[in-house]
């Protein structure tokens, strides 16, 4: 029906801190790389099924997410994710 997956980030080389204005302090962080859910399954909750399944097993502090759509941006929540929405941290577009 769909995937999601990602990968922690190395320590001390977070690319998308150069990117913010104010970085935060901690730097455990895992990047979110891609979700996918076939069009059949799409509009049933099966995205945010999968985004949670991964999201909430997570031992790091934070989650990095490059936005490719229609300008590229940076996007860093706190883990683990909350319920009914993920409050942003930080997001600055950049070129």
């Amino acid at each position: 029906m769909g995937f999601a997956y990602g990968a922690p980030a190395t320590e001390s080389r977070e690319w998308w801190r150069d990117h913010l204005e104010t970085a935060p302090e901690r730097t455990a962080t895992f990047h979110f790389s891609e979700l996918m859910v076939r069009e059949q399954w799409r509009k049933t909750g099966t995205a945010e099924r999968l985004h949670r399944a991964l999201m909430e097993t997570r031992a790091e502090s934070l989650a990095a997410l490059l936005v490719d759509s229609p300008v590229f941006a940076v996007m860093l929540v706190d883990l683990p994710p909350r319920s009914g929405s993920h409050r942003q941290r930080s997001m600055s577009p950049y070129s």
